[in-house]
């Protein structure tokens, strides 16, 4: 079992994140439901599991600092979010997103499928998107999903 650090993620530390290590980055609008306003990175850097998380829009954290570390966050739609080559967009409900490396997705869904009721049912509408159970299921469930899946890895 790999350590598991967490820090608050500031403009220093953010310029230190190497993009290859990132797997995981959660990142909330600014009216989202939950932590409004957050980001969170999750990295593996030498055989230790990173967690890091700020506010873009307590005054903590610069977002263009993330877009270093970073820089497929600065395209990214939240109206419309796409998943890239790279990164697989994942809406978590309520304003609350997820882009996962491409390379770890599939483990990624089919975990957090299996985590929850396998019947999906509409639970609500969020500016007219449908909120399946296993929506919410994820936004619950995905970070320690995320360490589970980085722990196997190495």
């Amino acid at each position: 079992m790999l350590n598991v650090k967490k820090e608050q993620l500031t403009d220093k530390n953010a310029a230190s994140i190497s993009y290859k290590d990132i797997y995981f980055v959660a990142v909330s609008e600014t009216g989202a439901m939950g932590d409004n306003g957050s980001i969170t990175i999750v990295s593996l850097e030498n055989r230790e599991i990173i967690v890091r998380r700020g506010s873009y829009i307590d005054g903590s954290l610069d977002y263009e600092n993330v877009i270093k570390a970073f820089p497929p966050i600065k395209d990214f739609d939240f109206e419309k979010p796409k998943s890239t080559d790279n990164w697989k967009a994942v809406y978590m409900g309520a304003g609350n997103h997820l882009l996962v490396r491409q390379d770890i997705y599939p483990d990624f869904d089919k975990r957090i499928k299996h985590s929850g009721n396998p019947v999906q049912k509409v639970i609500g509408l969020f500016n007219g998107t449908a909120l399946l159970d296993n929506t919410l299921n994820t936004y619950s469930r995905w970070l320690e999903t995320s360490i589970a899946i980085l722990n196997e890895k190495v």
